[in-house]
């Protein structure tokens, strides 16, 4: 699609493509692209279960302990399908939560 960068969007078997914020590893939940299929389902179906099962989780820790990515959560259960994920380049061409380096 216009916007996804063609090697994340074709990159073999990613079912989400996400950012991380500029100053940390943790992924950022604020933008992603899922492919439709239903091992993502399955996924945030148990994702969202488990942030209303634990209400003082915060959900972007929770998202990126689903994803296995940096953070460890102990709301994230062992048995979730650990999806394959890629990370968008917030430093040419996509914005994040704390701004854009790109040219507009």
């Amino acid at each position: 699609g216009e916007g996804i960068p063609p090697n994340a969007a074709s990159a073999a078997g990613v079912e989400v493509l996400v950012t991380e914020h500029w100053d940390a590893r943790c992924l950022n939940n604020g933008l992603f692209y899922v492919r439709a299929t239903h091992r993502p389902l399955v996924f945030f179906a148990l994702f969202l279960a488990q942030l209303y099962a634990n209400p003082y989780t915060d959900n972007q820790n929770l998202f990126d302990a689903f994803l296995a990515h940096s953070t460890i959560d102990s709301a994230a259960p062992d048995s979730r399908p650990l999806l394959r994920y890629a990370l968008l380049d917030i430093e040419r061409q996509f914005a994040c939560a704390e701004g854009h380096m790109g040219s507009l």
